[in-house]
C-alpha cells in the first residue's frame, strides 16, 4: 500500500499542487453563497448576543460601515465554518462541499470562464 500525501501549502509537488488550485477554484465556485439570503439568514442566526448588541449600536450610531463589518465577518466565519465541516464530517474535499452547499441553498455558480482557451 502507498504511503498517504498529506497536502503541505509549500511543497510544490504535483499533490499539493492539484490541491491548491483545487481550493483555489472551490473559492471562486463559493462566491454564491455570498449572495445568498439564505446562507445570510443562518449566518445572522448564528450571533452570539455580544454580536447583535454590536450591531445594534452601529445602528443607533447610524454606522453603516461598522454595521456592514460585522455582518460579513459573520457571513464569511459561516460560510467558511459550513464548508470545512461539510469536508471534514464527509472526508471529501473543499470544492466536493461547496458543490454539496451550492446545491444543498440552490445557489447557482458563475459560469466558468477560461482565458486560456480563447488563445487556443
Amino acid at each position: 500500500m502507498p504511503a498517504l500525501n498529506y497536502h503541505h501549502r509549500n511543497c510544490g509537488c504535483s499533490f499539493c499542487c492539484q490541491v491548491e488550485l483545487q481550493d483555489e477554484r472551490a473559492e471562486e465556485l463559493a462566491q454564491p453563497l455570498y449572495c445568498s439570503g439564505a446562507v445570510l439568514s443562518e449566518a445572522l442566526g448564528e450571533l452570539t448576543v455580544d454580536q447583535l448588541a454590536a450591531m445594534a449600536q452601529c445602528m443607533y450610531a447610524g454606522d453603516a460601515n461598522g454595521l456592514f463589518d460585522i455582518m460579513l465577518r459573520a457571513q464569511d466565519g459561516y460560510i467558511k465554518e459550513t464548508i470545512e465541516r461539510r469536508a471534514d464530517d464527509v472526508n471529501c474535499s473543499r470544492f466536493e462541499a461547496v458543490e454539496f452547499w451550492l446545491t444543498a441553498y440552490e445557489a447557482t455558480p458563475a459560469p466558468v470562464t477560461r482565458s486560456w482557451s480563447a488563445a487556443a
